[in-house]
Formats: C-alpha cells, structure tokens, sequence
C-alpha cells in the first residue's frame, strides 16, 4: 500500500476494524490514479523549466524557483 491510504493505515492502526473502510478504498482504486497524476506532473514541470514563456504565478511554479 502507498500513498495517502499508506498513511492513513499507519495513523488508525489502533483502531483495528475501523480501518478496514480505508483498505476496502485502497482496494477499490488503487493507487493508479496517483501514478497518473505524478506523471502528467512531472511533465508540466519539465515544460516549465525547459519553457519559461510557460510562467505562472502559481505553488508549482513557486516551487520550481526554488529547487
């Protein structure tokens, strides 16, 4: 398990069976769609650096900057 769901499990460990929602959520979508999501980022951000006519005043950006 990864991602948000991973923390989740992590932070309700103590809780036992109220947990199982958030392996039952884990097991209904998957973790794809933070794959997906991470790709077409990691796209966005290299069009950005390669491009700064692509500018925006934006957290993206401002995170960019200060890599």
């Amino acid at each position: 398990m990864t991602g948000p769901f991973h923390v989740l499990a992590h932070c309700t460990t103590s809780f036992g069976v109220l947990a199982a929602p958030i392996f039952w959520l884990n097991w209904t979508f998957g973790t794809f769609s933070f794959v997906n999501t991470s790709k077409e980022l990691a796209k966005v951000i290299e069009l950005r650096k390669k491009n700064p006519e692509l500018r925006r005043n934006d957290i993206l950006q401002n995170l960019i900057d200060a890599e």
